[in-house]
Order: C-alpha cells, then structure tokens, then sequence
C-alpha cells in the first residue's frame, strides 16, 4: 500500500498518545488511559494491516512511546500551574534562615525571667528579653502580671515556671553536711578485752 495509508496510523496512535498525556496530567479516573490504550491497539492493528515491517515499527514506537510518556509528563507535571499546588517545592536557603534564628534565639531564653501579659490557662503571652513570646506551663494556671522563668523550650513551645515556685522558702533550712564520723569506716575487729595471751601460753605448757 501507498505511503499515503500509513496517514491515518500514525494519527490514531498521536491520538493515544495524547489522550494518555493528558490523563497523566488531568486524571481522569483511567478513562482517558482507556481510551489511550484503544486508539495504540488500533494504530497497532492498522499499522500491520498496511504490512508486516509497518505493523513491526508501530509495535516498537508504542512502546517506546509508553515508556517515554510518563518520564515526559513527570518532567513537565511539576511547572504546571497543577502540578505546583500537588508537588512541593525544595525550601531555598533563605527560607531556612529565618527558622534557624527563631530557632536559636528560643534557645537563648531558657533561664531567663519574663512577665506574663496574659494570663496563662496553661498557654498564653508572656513579656521576655523585650519581646511578647507565647508561652505555656507545665499545667499551672499563672495569673497576668506574674514573673516567671524559662525552664525549657521544645520545639516552638516555650515552657515556663511561676518564678516564686523556682525559689526555696524563707523558712526552709538545708539539711546539714553528713558528719565526718559518719563518712569514718568502723575499726575492724580486734580481741575481746579480756583477752592474756601470756595466759593462754601458760595453759598450754
């Protein structure tokens, strides 16, 4: 046959193909992908109707054309206005950046006293270094105005003490040193006191 016959092949089989491009971008639930498929089986089967070297050279471009579409449209999927809401973009350095100060400079708070500008029922505001962080207890409700310390910070989470809490009571006294007699290790044992050993020689002469 005429070159003229493999015309409508090779149409049918872009048509597959695009109809599969479309479905790896658009899902559209495998209809598509149907669709695709029945229009390569066609080209296929028209393309070996035409002769046996035709029909050989359909078979091979469509699976060619099956392997390359996907790694293609992948490739492509992620700069579509689609594909950059599905796919996440890699952070730049300058996004980092800001975190890691945050980061730090939360860090650089534990240990020291604020005052609460909220009260804290057990999270709220808090004024530190100058700045109003947002705090949270260990589970104790501190009223507004109160100092408080910085005992630990996880994560983003700024864990926080009533400052009165952290101080011992002015009535509390520390208990005293161990003695020196009691750190002293006993005497080993000796003889009973009544012990002669004269006396025992005597006997036994």
């Amino acid at each position: 046959m005429s070159s003229g016959s493999i015309v409508l092949p090779a149409i049918v089989l872009a048509l597959g193909l695009a109809f599969l491009l479309v479905e790896l971008l658009v899902p559209s639930h495998g209809v598509l992908s149907i669709m695709a498929g029945i229009c390569m089986i066609a080209a296929t089967v028209m393309a070996f109707n035409i002769g046996m070297n035709t029909g050989l050279v359909f078979l091979v471009v469509t699976f060619g054309l099956l392997v390359a579409a996907p790694a293609l449209a992948f490739q492509i999927w992620p700069r579509t206005p689609l594909g950059k809401h599905i796919f996440l973009s890699e952070p730049t350095p300058d996004e980092f950046r800001p975190q890691d100060e945050s980061d730090r400079w939360l860090q650089q708070l534990v240990g020291q006293v604020g005052r609460t500008v909220t009260p804290l029922r057990p999270s709220g505001a808090t004024e530190i270094a100058g700045r109003r962080v947002d705090t949270i207890t260990e589970g104790v409700m501190i009223d507004q105005d109160e100092l408080v310390r910085v005992i630990a910070v996880r994560g983003n989470r700024v864990v926080v003490r009533r400052l009165d809490d952290d101080l011992p009571s002015p009535g509390a006294v520390p208990p005293p040193p161990p003695s020196s007699s009691a750190r002293r290790p006993p005497p080993p044992p000796g003889p009973p006191p009544d012990f002669d050993p004269d006396f025992e020689g005597v006997n036994e002469l």
